[in-house]
């Protein structure tokens, strides 16, 4: 992404675990949400909840509204408002992605109705279309950002706003637990700031298994890794398989481990262990990290533990090994996913019926009950006094209470209702979360995007593959369309290093010089500056930036890997595709410099397009789909080299259309959907058919 280049490591510092204390519990029990028995009546909790691990908390009605906080010396800007201080004024707010507009509409509805101050919501090209804004010295007042690290760049790069000059700070503590508090504070270039306001998260690390076939073979929950262990064990005995394990997952194959990993190392290392990782001090080879690897080897690589046998671990879809937890009887029993896992159930299975959960159990009772996060932040990128005002109505549940219904989400608020959640396994999860003892971001999120997303992937998937290769006694097989004959024979010669284009760079062992060349190529030269060959690969979505802020930023639609001989430079054309369509197309002496993506549907719709192999303007169609949020009229010429000119067809336009799609995202969230009848009438019946399915 653009941010990709704007690298910061992220410290998040040590501190202590954050049970809450006598003094902030008292707060807590008499400002928010539910009582236990309350949440008994809409759902039935995994397990029993000691009293001493939950806060009750009791609410007779909804209506009931929390203690206004105390005014600061220059007021509450957010009861000024309400007051009408404000009625006229407009506040630009930016989301990632287009589809999002309604949702946030709707949270807005109520705060521009109290206030009288106008919202207006702009879409960007994921989190790099924020940073774009910024770079063009148009930010927008505030913003929505999923990925802590990109939270952390902005902030360093002295961009936002505190949220305490917004929002009263003894609101903040009433209203969040310190760990959302913490997670939100980072480095600025005067000092630490409270860099955003968590608005919602989903919880990772939780356990799901077949309700009713689990309760019908006696099984219990384990409170215990001990008893984890044990359970699996009985499963074995039983003729069972205890766990679905898979990690295959396209480009971004590992990251499931990486989820696992950081769910052990919370509980079996102090929380400065967690944060060296983060920051860099610690590696995989240090002793903490080597200590929970081995305990998720104590899982993966048991004899009998996973379903398909541990050699199957590194190409079983992840998304698609829960599946076996429904047959009948289940081919494995328990799953180790995010809260979105239950959305990707067979349609049949119900939650508290035929599936429920349970938290991964604590491994060393010194370190309690962690939890794993991810989420939603909103930040601030312009002090005004009717921003302020938005913020501080972002840091109420009430602002968060559209995505309560999403399946998923829960709302970090305090004030939060547990009625406010659409479905019981929403609920359930709303309950849950009162026994963690504190909640930490995914540490892969929060690491600088050269040591955190695919490098760390590739990292852990290699030592997963070679360790199921060796408990299953099969040798790694050579790739589909390598010739045995040719193999070279064994040799003590170490194997070529092989690196993602941007890690390259950024370790200084090459150089890479680019140039424009028309809409669909782009030159590299690359230089070795070591004294061994190098393996540079080039991924599909690797994203080259212009240095011109006239000319389009490029995609890559072919990935590369090229070997590159000390001294030498290696001249290529890579085949890309322009990502911003209002811009000059590239000209020779236009340079580019380059990141790991431009965005993740960006990135994941040039993998369909590859496997895809279609004509260039239909790709390039659907690349301006996404990146431009293109409409039938804008797709326009589509203009190659310098020389020719080509119309993007109505045939084109349609099969553009249908790829979006297809790379899972929505199509009917483009302005493009509002043209399939003049597509269709060109396009013919097969076209018009697709349409009439997605209405």
């Amino acid at each position: 992404m653009f941010v990709g280049l704007l690298i910061l490591v992220i410290t998040l510092g040590s501190r202590e675990a954050d049970r809450e204390s006598a003094e902030t519990v008292t707060v807590r029990e008499a400002t928010v949400r539910r009582t236990v028995e309350q949440a008994a009546q809409t759902v039935e909790p995994t397990e029993a909840v000691p009293s001493e691990a939950i806060v009750v908390r009791e609410r007779e009605s909804e209506k009931e509204s929390v203690p206004a906080p105390r005014l600061r010396p220059d007021g509450d800007l957010y009861e000024q408002a309400l007051a009408g201080a404000f009625r006229g004024s407009r506040v630009e707010l930016l989301v990632p992605r287009s589809g999002e507009e309604e949702r946030y509409q709707e949270a807005l509805s109520g705060f521009e109705r109290r206030t009288g101050i106008g919202v207006d919501i702009v879409t960007g090209e994921g989190t790099g279309g924020l940073f774009a804004h910024v770079a063009g010295n148009d930010p927008p007042d505030i913003a929505a950002v999923g990925v802590l690290r990109y939270v952390s760049q902005l902030a360093d790069q002295g961009l936002l706003v505190d949220v305490r000059g917004s929002v009263p700070e003894d609101w903040l503590e009433t209203n969040y637990r310190p760990s959302w508090l913490r997670m939100a504070t980072m480095p600025g270039p005067q000092g630490e700031i409270m860099a955003a306001i968590w608005h919602t998260y989903s919880p990772r690390g939780l356990v799901f298994y077949p309700k009713d076939d689990f309760e019908a073979a006696g099984y219990e929950v384990p409170e215990t890794w001990d008893e984890l262990m044990a359970l699996s064990d009985r499963i074995v005995e039983d003729g069972g398989t205890p766990w679905c394990v898979g990690i295959e997952s396209g480009p971004a194959t590992g990251w499931i481990v990486t989820n696992w990993l950081e769910d052990v190392l919370l509980r079996t290392a102090p929380l400065e262990a967690y944060d060296g990782w983060i920051s860099g001090d610690l590696d995989l080879q240090s002793e903490p990290l080597e200590d929970a690897y081995a305990h998720l080897a104590e899982i993966w690589f048991h004899e009998g533990y996973v379903h398909g046998g541990a050699g199957a671990i590194p190409d079983t879809p992840y998304m698609a090994c829960a599946e076996a937890m429904f047959e009948d009887p289940p081919n494995c029993w328990l799953h180790l996913q995010a809260s979105f896992m239950a959305g990707f159930l067979p349609d049949v299975a119900v939650y508290g019926q035929d599936y429920d959960w349970f938290p991964l159990p604590s491994i060393d009772e010194a370190y309690g009950q962690p939890q794993t996060v991810w989420g939603t932040l909103i930040v601030m990128l312009n002090d005004r006094p009717e921003v302020s005002a938005a913020m501080a109505y972002f840091a109420r549940g009430e602002s968060a209470r559209p995505w309560l219904d999403d399946g998923m989400s829960l709302s970090p608020h305090e004030d939060a209702l547990l009625e406010w959640y659409g479905t019981p396994f929403q609920r359930s999860m709303a309950v849950g979360m009162e026994q963690v003892t504190a909640f930490y971001p995914d540490a892969s999120d929060a690491m600088p995007n050269e040591r955190g997303g695919q490098p760390l992937w590739q990292e852990l998937t290699a030592m997963v593959s070679a360790q199921a290769a060796s408990m299953e006694g099969v040798a790694a097989l050579p790739r589909p369309d390598t010739a045995t004959d040719d193999v070279d024979p064994p040799t003590d010669r170490p194997p070529r290093r092989r690196g993602n284009i941007v890690d390259l760079i950024a370790e200084g062992v090459i150089e890479v010089e680019t140039r424009g060349s028309g809409i669909d190529e782009l030159e590299l030269d690359i230089k070795d500056l070591l004294e061994e060959a190098l393996d540079v690969d080039i991924p599909i979505g690797t994203y080259f930036l212009a240095g011109s802020a006239g000319a389009q930023n490029m995609v890559v639609r072919r990935g590369e890997v090229v070997t590159v001989n000390p001294g030498e430079i290696l001249g290529l054309v890579l085949d890309v595709a322009c990502a911003n369509m209002e811009r000059d197309v590239p000209r020779n002496e236009d340079t580019f410099s380059v990141a790991r993506e431009g965005s993740p549907e960006l990135t994941q719709l040039m993998i369909i397009l590859n496997e895809s192999k279609l004509p260039y303007d239909v790709e390039q169609g659907a690349v301006w789909i996404v990146t431009n949020n293109a409409n039938y009229h804008d797709l326009g010429t589509l203009v190659s080299g310098f020389t020719q000119a080509r119309v993007i067809s109505s045939e084109d336009a349609a099969r553009a259309m249908q790829l979006v799609h297809e790379s899972g995202i929505d199509i009917r969230t483009r302005r493009i959907w509002l043209d399939r009848g003049r597509i269709a009438e060109e396009a013919g019946a097969d076209f018009q058919a697709w349409v009439d399915s997605l209405k």
